[in-house]
C-alpha cells in the first residue's frame, strides 16, 4: 500500500507531502514498516525553493509549520520568504526553516518564465531582483498579461527603490498602450457606420475641397496673371502674325466653296495678287476692294490670299468699334496699354522673325465709316510703315470724301457671274439625290437671314451658305 508523509502540524500539509512510499510490513500496533521511494528534501535553500517555517513556539517548544517560497537570501543567514497567507516575512533565520524542499513548482512554469523575461524587459538587470519580484508577484496571482494593471509594490521593500520604478515605469507604459489600442479597436468598429464615417472626416473632406479650390484659385490667378504679361501677349500676337494661313472659325466657315468645287475665279485672284504683290513698306499704300453686297469680293481675295501664302490676320470692324481694339481682338489677345504702341512692336517681331511684312485684311461691316478706319490704321501703314493693310468695303459705305482719300487705291471685285453661277450650281447639286437644295451665293444684305430662318424650320430642305 502506497502512504505519503508530512510535516506534523503543517498548515499545508494535505498540499505538501514531504515524502512518498510503500508500506512492506505491520511491526506493532500503529508502527509500520515502509519503503521510501521519494523523499522530497533540499539541503539548499535559495530563491524559489519551497520551505517549512516554524511559526508560534509553545511551552514544549513545538510551533505549528507554514509554508512558503523564498524570495530573498539575505547576506546574515536569513531568508525572506513569502508565506502562503500571502505575507512577506523579510528575515527568518534559519533555525526556523524546518523543512526545505527543491525549488517550487510555480518556478518551473512557462508562465513564471514570461514574468521573469518581463521584468528584464523592464530595466531590472540583476538575476536575484528578477527571481524574487516574480515569486512575489507570481505568488500573489499576476501573470504577465496583467502586469499593465500596475501591480501594488508596497510588499518589494526589500528591493532597491529605483529598481521598483523601472517595474511602475514599465507597467505605465504598457497600460497606456492596451489603452490605446482599445480605444483603436473601439474607433474601427465605430467606422462601420457609414454616418460616423462621414461625420468624422467631414472636416478632412472640407479641408481637401477648400485646398482645391485654394489651388484651383490659385492656378487660375497665375494663369491670368501671366496672360496679361506684356511678354506673353506679344509671343501669342507674333505667332498669330508669323502663321501662314491664319483664319478664325468664322473665316473657315465661310471659306471658298466655289473654289473647293470647281467654280473658280482665276482672272479676279490674279488681279488681286498682282496688286498684293505691289505692297510696299517703303511706298505705302492702302488697297480697297469694294463691290456692293453678295458680289463675292471677299471669295475673291481671300481665296488669293491662301494661295498666295502671305501671313495675314482677318479684322472685322463693326460700327463705332476702335479700329486698333478690333486688330488686337483678331490677334487673340487683350491689352490694357497702348494699342498702337503694342501693335506696332508685334508687327515689328512678326517681320524680324519671318523676314516678311504682316498683312492686315479689314472688314467694314454695317455701319462703319471708312474715313474713321482710315485715320485709325494710318499710323501703322504710313507713318510706322511695320505692316500692310488692305480694306474690303461695300459699295454703298463709299462717299465723294472717303473715295478722295490719299494713298488710297480702289479695286472693283466683278460680280458673280451668270455662267459662274450655273457652272457653280452644276457642281454642287447631286443630280441623283431627290432631296431639294438651296444654294446661296454671296450675302445679300440682312434678307438673307429670314430665309436662312424660314429654311431651317423645314428640316428636308439642305441649306449652304457662305
Amino acid at each position: 500500500m502506497a502512504v505519503r508523509a508530512f510535516f506534523e502540524k503543517s498548515g499545508s500539509a494535505t498540499a505538501a507531502p514531504i515524502a512518498g512510499g510503500v508500506v512492506k510490513a505491520r511491526i506493532a500496533g500503529s508502527t509500520y514498516a515502509v519503503h521510501l521511494q521519494h523523499l522530497f528534501l533540499s539541503p539548499i535553500v535559495e530563491v524559489g525553493s519551497r520551505v517549512y517555517v516554524e511559526h508560534g513556539r509553545d511551552e514544549e517548544c513545538v510551533g505549528a509549520a507554514v509554508g512558503s517560497v523564498v524570495v530573498r537570501v539575505n547576506g546574515n543567514g536569513t531568508y525572506g520568504v513569502l508565506l502562503d497567507n500571502n505575507r512577506l516575512d523579510t528575515a527568518v533565520p534559519a533555525e526556523m526553516v524546518v523543512l526545505s524542499e527543491a525549488r517550487a513548482k510555480l518556478v518551473s512554469g512557462a508562465e513564471y518564465g514570461e514574468v521573469v523575461a518581463w521584468l528584464r524587459t523592464a530595466g531590472v538587470a540583476r538575476r536575484a531582483h528578477q527571481e524574487s519580484i516574480a515569486c512575489i508577484l507570481y505568488q500573489r496571482g499576476w501573470r504577465v498579461d496583467r502586469l499593465y494593471l500596475r501591480p501594488l509594490m508596497h510588499c518589494m521593500t526589500h528591493i532597491p527603490r529605483a529598481v521598483r520604478m523601472c517595474v511602475l515605469d514599465k507597467s505605465e507604459w504598457q497600460r497606456d498602450h492596451h489603452r490605446q489600442m482599445r480605444g483603436l479597436l473601439r474607433e474601427r468598429v465605430k467606422e462601420r457606420d457609414f454616418r460616423y464615417t462621414l461625420t468624422k472626416y467631414s472636416g478632412v473632406v472640407s479641408a481637401s475641397v477648400a485646398l482645391l479650390g485654394i489651388a484651383f484659385a490659385f492656378g487660375w490667378n497665375m494663369t491670368t496673371y501671366r496672360t496679361q504679361q506684356r511678354a506673353h501677349q506679344l509671343s501669342v500676337t507674333v505667332r498669330t502674325l508669323t502663321q501662314p494661313l491664319n483664319l478664325d472659325q468664322s473665316a473657315l466657315q465661310a471659306a471658298p466653296l466655289m473654289v473647293r468645287q470647281g467654280a473658280s475665279r482665276d482672272r479676279e485672284e490674279s488681279a488681286v495678287r498682282r496688286m498684293l504683290h505691289r505692297l510696299d513698306a517703303a511706298h505705302p499704300r492702302i488697297p480697297v476692294f469694294t463691290r456692293p453686297h453678295g458680289c463675292g469680293k471677299s471669295t475673291v481675295w481671300r481665296s488669293a490670299v491662301l494661295k498666295k501664302g502671305v501671313p495675314h490676320v482677318c479684322v472685322d470692324v463693326r460700327g463705332t468699334e476702335d479700329t486698333l481694339r478690333s486688330v488686337v481682338k483678331a490677334l487673340g489677345v487683350e491689352v490694357c496699354g497702348d494699342l498702337l504702341d503694342f501693335v506696332e512692336e508685334a508687327c515689328r517681331m512678326a517681320r524680324a522673325a519671318r523676314g516678311e511684312t504682316p498683312l492686315l485684311l479689314l472688314r467694314l461691316r454695317e455701319g462703319s465709316s471708312l474715313q474713321r478706319v482710315y485715320r485709325d490704321v494710318a499710323a501703322l501703314a504710313f507713318d510706322r510703315r511695320v505692316c500692310h493693310v488692305v480694306m474690303e468695303v461695300p459699295t454703298e459705305a463709299l462717299s465723294m470724301a472717303s473715295a478722295g482719300l490719299p494713298r488710297l487705291d480702289l479695286c472693283v471685285i466683278p460680280a458673280f457671274s451668270r455662267e459662274e453661277a450655273f457652272a457653280h450650281t452644276r457642281r454642287a447639286i447631286d443630280p441623283v439625290s431627290l432631296g431639294p437644295s438651296l444654294d446661296v451665293v454671296g450675302v445679300s444684305r440682312s434678307d438673307v437671314d429670314d430665309v436662312i430662318a424660314a429654311v431651317r424650320q423645314r428640316r428636308s430642305i439642305r441649306m449652304r451658305g457662305y
